[in-house]
This record gives C-alpha cells, sequence and structure tokens, in this order.
C-alpha cells in the first residue's frame, strides 16, 4: 500500500534546471480510501448509472459516500482518517488535539506527495527510530514523518522531523542544529534532513549523500537491477549511494533523460570515471558553490 513520496528538487548548473523526486514516485491503490463519493455504472442494463438505491454513488447501501459501509463518510477514521481530514501546515502543529499533520498523496495515480492532512496520531516512535509507514498513517510521534526508502510505499522506514519551511531556524527550535530544513513537493513536505558530503558521506544505513539543493542524507530507493553506474534513474535517491541521477547530455551513452553517474574527486586522478567520461566539476564559477564543495565532481561529458 503506498502513501507519500517526494519530488521537485532543482539542481544547480552544470547538472541543469531538473525536476526530480527526493524518492521514489509510487502509484498508490486506487481502493484505499481514495472515494470521491460516487461511481456510475455504465452498462446497458443501466444506462441512468444509478444502482437502484437512490443515491448515485454505485455501492447499494443509500448513503451516498461510495464505500458500502451505510455510514455516509468516505474515509476509515480508524487508520488515520483517509482523505477527508482536515487540511493542515506540517511543522506547525495547527491540528486538534490526539491528531498531526500528515503529508499524502491527494490524487490516485499521482506520483508523490502533494498535500497534507490532519490524521490520528497511534504510534509514539521518535527521530531516528525505525516506523512503519501506511496510506493514510504511520507510528512516529506527532510533528514527525516516517520517511522510508521510497516515500509512499508501505514497508519500513525511519522517523523524521517535519519542520515549519518558513521558518529557516524551524529545526534547530526542534533541537537539531545540524539539519537543515528542507521544503519539499512545494511546501508540502517540509522535513529536516542532515547535511553530508557526497565524497565523504557520513550517513546511516541504507542511506546515501544526495543533492537537494544541498547534499543531504536520504534513505536511498533503488528499483531491483537497478542504481549502478550508467542506470537509468528517475529520483534523485534513484542511485546507490556514491553515484548522483544526472540528464543525458551530461553523460556517455545514457539512452534514458536520466543516468546514474559516479561522483569523483575533482582533486584526484579521475581513476572512478570511464572513458570517454572525465571527471567534471559538478558546480561552475558562477554557482558560487559553498567551500567544501569545490572538489565534487561527477563523471561525465566535458563541455570544454
Amino acid at each position: 500500500m503506498t502513501r507519500s513520496s517526494f519530488r521537485v528538487l532543482s539542481v544547480l548548473a552544470p547538472l541543469g534546471a531538473i525536476s526530480l523526486a527526493f524518492g521514489g514516485c509510487t502509484t498508490p491503490a486506487e481502493d484505499a480510501g481514495h472515494s470521491n463519493g460516487g461511481t456510475h455504472d455504465d452498462d446497458d442494463d443501466n444506462p441512468s448509472g444509478h444502482n437502484g438505491d437512490g443515491d448515485g454513488d454505485g455501492d447499494g447501501d443509500g448513503d451516498g459516500d461510495g464505500d458500502g459501509d451505510g455510514d455516509g463518510d468516505t474515509g476509515d477514521s480508524d487508520t488515520g482518517g483517509g482523505p477527508a481530514g482536515d487540511s493542515c501546515t506540517p511543522g506547525v502543529g495547527d491540528c486538534p488535539d490526539g491528531q498531526k499533520c500528515l503529508p499524502y498523496i491527494e490524487e490516485v495515480g499521482a506520483c508523490c506527495v502533494d498535500a497534507d492532512m490532519c490524521v490520528e496520531i497511534v504510534g509514539d516512535k521518535q527521530i531516528g527510530e525505525p516506523c512503519s509507514p501506511e496510506l493514510y498513517s504511520d507510528d512516529c510521534a506527532k510533528d514527525l514523518y516516517c520517511m522510508d526508502g521510497t516515500p509512499g510505499e508501505a514497508g519500513s522506514g525511519n522517523c523524521k522531523a517535519l519542520c515549519d519551511g518558513s521558518d529557516p531556524d524551524s529545526c534547530v527550535e526542534k533541537g537539531l542544529p545540524e539539519a537543515t530544513c528542507l521544503s519539499l513537493n512545494e511546501g508540502t513536505l517540509p522535513v529536516c534532513m542532515t547535511s553530508c558530503h557526497p565524497l565523504r558521506p557520513e550517513c546511516g544505513e541504507e542511506e546515501g549523500c544526495y543533492w537537494g539543493g544541498i547534499f543531504l542524507c536520504g534513505r536511498t530507493s533503488v528499483d531491483p537491477g537497478k542504481g549502478k553506474d550508467g542506470d537509468d534513474c528517475f529520483t534523485v535517491n534513484g542511485c546507490d549511494a556514491g553515484l548522483l541521477c544526472n540528464p543525458a547530455e551530461t553523460l556517455s551513452g545514457c539512452e534514458s533523460s536520466y543516468c546514474c553517474t559516479l561522483f569523483c574527486d575533482l582533486e584526484g586522478d579521475g581513476s572512478e570515471c570511464s572513458d570517454p567520461e572525465v571527471c567534471v566539476p559538478m558546480f561552475s564559477a558562477e554557482d558560487d558553490p559553498e567551500p567544501q564543495w569545490l572538489d565534487i565532481g561527477f563523471c561525465g561529458v566535458s563541455s570544454e
């Protein structure tokens, strides 16, 4: 069962202005609490589209909600509120007592988190602890979010702190001085993440150092048989740790829009790269990169 995902991170030149998900894109199950109040039966025996109970929702119980339970609601409050929860702002704490703000996928078939709603708090896991995400709930405490390798897939993850995307000091105020409040998915998923250096990463188990406007530790989300140098990729963390998902025009032999390529050390001998690729600076002088990033390159084709 799916629940959420990340998207939309722009990267500096020479990578170009690309939009990628930070976390795999997922397709939520169409029957998992996404009823919009009515379905129609378009068979020839009933051209009106109604099922005979007078409410037009197609489930036969007469309540008009389409879920077949006769109660008139469109979700299941026992599993975190479903899509009927009130909208909210993550990291701000504007939900009623006993509830928390949960980023989730609003539209069936969408790839990534695009909305937030108040749901019942069903667990008390703390920052960094293993957690279990579901479609409309997780077992992390208030103001925390269960982030897994492919956010949006049920399974296992770790609790991360949600933050106020409008407050640059939000993570510091939550007792996380080394973290950065990264406002993902057009502000629907602001989360505290730890910065890193891709050539000298100190990220956790099953994490890699990925580019998201800055370099951040994130759970690797690799499709089976993918993630290696030259493999296609469509998410920031869709490559193995130590690799970068980069546009095809910057690489040699990439047959997709984006492919995985190795990071390399500009102060080294370039042995990480295979001909005809060379170690290319990730940032140009015009980018005015942070001093600690000046040695970061990727294996690609030189524009010179």
